[in-house]
């Protein structure tokens, strides 16, 4: 919608609401006492029209504008740079299609294609290797996580059996002691000279073993501790190994859920693409006819050297039904292909078409590239210059939600519209896909159900009250048919004494 038609709507909607003000005024005295009397919200709410989003399918067409020949003619490019090896057809001759034209020399393309296969090969082999490596890795790391944590486990185990052992021992020793100790000091003063060389002799003898338990417990404990964290490192790190392993596993094999391309596959089926675009330019070495017809121009012959840009025959039909030829720009260009169906308009009638030809580069002066389509009926003319119409198909969306294209506001970029919610305009802002002259795709925003606010109004906005009269009464009243009217139910709207609806 432009600018200067939504603003002149506008204007015609604020000098209509200010007329019916007007006249309202007027006519309060002579109103009759039954008049309704509307509730306070709804004389507040702004009254608006709603519609939904419909379901189904669109096409955004393209308009090219063409010219008839007098008789189909098609130029004949080779699909690769390269040499002439030989020619078949001289200007003058008759062609069926499908005759092979001419063929371009294959030493450089064969060695190609050779090349080609053998990086496939090697891509094969490498991804195999790669496959390989990761799986071994993933496995080693996983044999020293286990090993390293029975390790651990075998350590925890023989710390308690050890160190109950040592500590019962140095417990012996420390009774052993305290036994020569009391010993020593209940006898030692009435004791001979030989027995106090006896008792010292126990209670240092006692004194040694406790120290040795004694030690030999707290060096356990020390020694323990020690290798209990080397053992903890060790299993934190083999627990990373092993989660790198995998992690890099899943990246070459690309995860085992198949959805995922891991790199193994991406690199074969990269190197397979380059071997069959090497084959199949081998295959384009030999150019044949498209049409079958009367080689009309020859601009190359034997051990010439040839371009993707210039044609090396033209080849004009001999039943002089007319062709279309027309110029697109970059963006209809990689649209359409050759096999593409266009629909063709001449005189007022509609003829359906198949390109036939098209430049591989533009125009240097036009910037164009040049096409031509081939009616699968022959126009109602041969005369050559004719003006016709293109029509082409550049976009299409299948069962997707679709509204008019005039209820969409602009914020900046953001394409939105207001949606009714519960007697409150909500802005729902939208993603869009293809749209046409009046119709637009919303790809995501909205749904089936939403109720799109249609009236304009210059207080909507969003969270302002609205009040659709037909929606909130078919909310209220039960659902029953109206008695002696047999009529379609009439659209959901409500009239807006300051506003009009959208698209008028």
């Amino acid at each position: 919608m432009n600018q200067s038609h939504r603003f002149q709507r506008k204007t015609l909607a604020i000098l209509l609401a200010g007329l019916l003000v007007f006249v309202a005024g007027c006519g309060n005295e002579a109103a009759p006492a039954s008049a309704p009397v509307e509730s306070e919200a709804e004389t507040s709410a702004i009254r608006v029209l709603t519609t939904t989003a419909s379901r189904g399918d669109l096409s955004r067409g393209t308009e090219f504008v063409g010219r008839l020949e007098a008789a189909e003619s098609v130029k004949v490019f080779p699909k690769n740079q390269g040499q002439i090896v030989h020619t078949y057809f001289s200007a003058g001759d008759v062609v069926q299609a499908g005759d092979l034209l001419f063929e371009l020399d294959t030493e450089d393309l064969e060695t190609n294609l050779e090349l080609a296969y053998l990086q496939y090969q090697t891509a094969v082999i490498g991804a195999e290797t790669s496959l390989m490596n990761a799986e071994r890795t993933k496995e080693n790391s996983a044999r020293q996580y286990v090993t390293v944590k029975d390790n651990w486990e075998d350590l925890e185990e023989d710390y308690d059996d050890q160190r109950s052992a040592l500590r019962d021992a140095r417990d012996l020793a420390k009774n052993g002691l305290d036994k020569a100790q009391k010993e020593y000091d209940e006898k030692y003063e009435g004791a001979s000279a030989e027995e106090k060389k006896t008792l010292e002799a126990a209670l240092k003898k006692a004194k040694t073993e406790y120290e040795a338990a004694a030690t030999a417990f707290t060096t356990f404990v020390n020694t323990y501790e020690k290798t209990e964290d080397t053992y903890k490192t060790n299993k934190k790190n083999a627990k990373t190994d092993l989660e790198y392993a995998e992690r890099a596993y899943d990246l070459v094999s690309g995860g085992g859920d198949g959805e995922t391309l891991g790199s193994a596959e991406s690199a074969i089926r990269q190197a397979q693409l380059s071997y069959e675009r090497a084959q199949k330019a081998l295959e384009d070495a030999k150019v044949y006819a498209p049409i079958s017809g009367v080689i009309t121009t020859k601009n190359a012959d034997d051990s010439d050297m040839v371009a993707m840009t210039n044609p090396v025959y033209v080849i004009s039909s001999q039943d002089k039904a007319p062709v279309v030829s027309f110029n697109l720009s970059e963006d209809g260009a990689n649209a359409l292909s050759v096999g593409d169906g266009v629909t063709v308009v001449y005189n007022g009638k509609e003829y359906q078409a198949t390109i036939i030809e098209m430049a591989a580069e533009a125009d240097a002066a036009t910037g164009l590239y040049a096409a031509k389509a081939q009616p699968v009926v022959p126009l109602e003319s041969v005369r050559s210059g004719a003006v016709v119409k293109v029509k082409a198909s550049t976009a299409n969306a299948q069962d997707e939600l679709i509204i008019p294209l005039d209820l969409i506001e602009y914020d900046e970029n953001q394409p939105y519209v207001y949606v009714y919610r519960d007697g409150v305009a909500v802005r729902v802002d939208l993603v869009t896909g293809v749209s046409t002259a009046d119709s637009i795709v919303i790809e995501s925003g909205l749904t089936d159900e939403d109720q799109i606010i249609t009236t304009w109004h210059p207080d909507l906005k969003d969270g302002a009250a609205v009040y659709a009269p037909s929606l909130e009464a078919s909310a209220s009243q039960p659902e029953e048919a109206p008695s002696g009217d047999s009529s379609e139910e009439q659209p959901q709207e409500s009239s807006s004494s300051a506003g009009d609806e959208k698209g008028e």
